[in-house]
Formats: structure tokens, sequence, C-alpha cells
């Protein structure tokens, strides 16, 4: 949105000028001007899936170092924190699953 601004400002203003009134260096201006920011790549697009895919196989119980495993038993290598970050883009959260044993009051603590 803001190179937006200064690909239309730049009629009438200098862009050095509205890089430094934004705050925008003017090397992340002239990379999305080529196009080369802010495109994610095919690769990118089909790991999300595949993490996707497989958080939900698994009824949303699996977490990252889970993920990981099964990923690589598929043959696909990608490390812990890379699926951790996916998944805060993407927004899941593993669920805990419920505990086998009761929980019950122990005598004395209230």
């Amino acid at each position: 949105m803001v190179y937006k601004f200064i690909k239309d400002g730049s009629i009438e203003y200098p862009i050095e000028t509205l890089c430094k009134t934004l705050s925008v260096s003017r090397s992340a201006y002239y990379a999305y001007a080529r196009g080369s920011t802010y495109q994610v790549k095919s690769e990118k697009v089909k790991l999300a899936d595949k993490i996707r895919d497989e958080f939900a196989t698994h009824k949303k119980r699996y977490g990252t170092r889970r993920i990981s495993k099964s990923l690589k038993q598929h043959g696909i290598s990608i490390g812990r924190y890379a699926i951790r970050s996916q998944m805060r883009v993407q927004g899941p959260h593993a669920i805990q699953p419920r505990s086998l044993y009761p929980k019950l009051p122990i005598a004395g603590i209230s």
C-alpha cells in the first residue's frame, strides 16, 4: 500500500523524498517496482498446503515436531521452525487432548 502511494506520488515529488517521508528504504521500493518482492514462491505455497493437510489429517493434534517427522516420512525435509513460522501465518494451533485420568481433588488442599 505504501509502495503504491510512492508510485502514484512520484509524478509530483521525487522518489527519494517520498521514501524518506514514509520511512521506506529506496532499495525496498525499487525491489517492489521490479516485482521481485511480495511474491510468494510456488514451492512455499505447496509446502504450506502440505503442512495444512498434515495438520488436518491428524485432527488438529499434531504440533510442529510431529508434523516435521510426518513430512520427513513422506520425503519432505523441512525444519520445525519453518513449520512453526508457516503455522503462525496460517493460524492453526494444536489442541491438547483430554486427560485419560480424571483429576481428583487432593485432601487438605482447597
